[in-house]
């Protein structure tokens, strides 16, 4: 085995973390998003996605280790990998990060919970104890983050490929695999990661949704793999013939394996109150505080602007012409035209905005033609970590009304709200689970650090959904 890569060091760092060292307020931080996520995978039962992932999933068979959530059995860690993570993904309602990048450049830096439901599954496999899966959670947040850091500003890879790496390294802790071992766990993970950026532009398909379980799919099977002591190329994010052009030119690879005695990212991270691109969360709340003064007028409008921070990323979004004229859902959660005005017309947005096609009904098609995007400097001020927005509506007689969000709901600065988190949970599974059920997870989650295994946490997930 080749010593001192990245790769190595990377495991050696990950091989010496403790659960038990963390803060009181990254537990419970983890506890919350954990929630919300098992409130994204419920919400998303009955989507046509998540159906055809229980297909492959039978098909594939294997052995029953590990929770399909809804699913009311058990089938093989990759397919719980899988199909949980598809529900978690699918209605692009978990959470995201911001990232700072060059001076007055903002980025997602991702949806690091896509990654919650790989810990549920592995730990419960390895009937490890809530605490133990609570450190997974917090150790993939930062592993992801920091290979966020280190990524290049243009990748030729999309974001989600770095849970290849991540996912392996938390799949390895939770095996309870050595240094040396987690070290080829890591090394097949990355080695496999390479999702493109297309998963994610254009007209988006359902890629999207699956992009990352399939990633995480090979990070836990590297992590079999490493298992059964099967060497693997632990130069792969260094060498020139590995992965080294996903980390920009510049980027100090040493950082990633800095000790982890500090593990906080997971402070930063916000969760959604709408099914919806991240950058799009403001423009709706905004949207549907104007609803009050347009229900039932909506086709006497003029024109609909929504003036969002004078950023190139956001600007790159706003002059997409996939997103002025989504052909798929996927496209829809993306395209701020088409939220803006569903959620002008409706006062809510919930999945109920993309059934039967909504992106092309008439009236919706109408609005978005008279919407004009635009940017406004002073709102880099006001929020100058988030993505803020106006939005500004003209009648045809000429009254206007506007409606500013500096930072949409669901966005931490450093501490998720424990009431606005539950809130949301209560609001999205209610239509798809009973009160009992609805109350059994809440306490489950909010108190997962004292759980022994995962056992009945996961026989409660399993029942059917619907």
């Amino acid at each position: 085995m080749a010593e001192d890569t990245t790769v190595t060091a990377l495991a050696g760092s990950v091989a010496n973390f403790e659960p038990s060292s963390l803060s009181s307020d990254v537990i419970e931080q983890t506890k919350l998003l954990v929630l919300d996520t098992l409130g994204c995978a419920i919400a998303a039962e009955g989507v046509t996605l998540v159906g055809q992932m229980r297909h492959v999933a039978a098909a594939l068979g294997g052995a029953p280790q590990a929770t399909l959530i809804g699913g009311g059995e058990k089938s093989s860690v990759l397919n719980a990998v899988l199909v949980n993570g598809t529900m978690v993904r699918v209605l692009d309602l978990n959470d995201y990060s911001v990232k700072e990048g060059k001076p007055g450049r903002l980025a997602t830096g991702g949806h690091p919970s896509d990654n919650i439901p790989v810990a549920l599954t592995v730990g419960e496999w390895q009937d490890r104890s809530g605490l133990e899966v609570i450190g997974a959670v917090a150790l993939v947040y930062e592993i992801y983050a920091r290979l966020v850091e280190l990524s290049a500003a243009r990748s030729p890879f999309d974001g989600t490929s770095l849970s290849g790496i991540a996912v392996a390294a938390m799949a390895g802790q939770l095996m309870g695999l050595g240094a040396g071992h987690l070290g080829h766990a890591i090394a097949y993970g990355a080695a496999r990661c390479m999702a493109p950026p297309l998963m994610r532009r254009g007209q988006i398909s359902s890629g999207k949704s699956l992009s990352n379980s399939l990633v995480a799919q090979s990070g836990v099977l590297g992590a079999m793999i490493a298992a059964e002591r099967v060497s693997g190329p632990v130069e792969v994010l260094d060498h020139e013939f590995g992965i080294r052009s996903m980390f920009a030119e510049e980027a100090d690879l040493s950082t990633l394996a800095q000790p982890f005695d500090r593990v906080d990212s997971i402070l930063g991270n916000h969760i959604k109150a709408f099914p919806c691109v991240a950058t799009g969360q403001a423009a709706v709340a905004a949207a549907l505080d104007l609803h009050q003064w347009v229900k039932g007028s909506t086709d006497k409008i003029a024109k609909i602007g929504i003036i969002m921070a004078d950023d190139p990323y956001v600007r790159g979004q706003q002059g997409d012409p996939q997103r002025a004229d989504p052909q798929s859902h996927a496209a829809a959660d993306h395209s701020f035209a088409f939220i803006v005005a569903a959620a002008l017309v409706d006062g809510e947005m919930t999945p109920r905005q993309y059934e039967n096609e909504r992106w092309f009904d008439p009236a919706i098609r109408a609005l978005m033609g008279k919407t004009e995007m635009g940017n406004d400097p002073a709102l880099n001020a006001k929020a100058p970590l988030a993505f803020p927005a106006r939005v500004e509506v003209t009648m045809e007689d000429g009254t206007t009304h506007a409606s500013e969000v500096p930072f949409a709901p669901g966005y931490s600065k450093g501490r998720l709200n424990r009431a606005e988190v539950i809130q949301k949970f209560e609001t999205f599974t209610a239509p798809k689970i009973d009160e009992a059920r609805m109350e059994s997870l809440k306490a489950l989650a909010l108190r997962l650090e004292e759980l022994e295994s995962l056992d009945e946490l996961m026989a409660t997930l399993s029942e059917p959904i619907g």
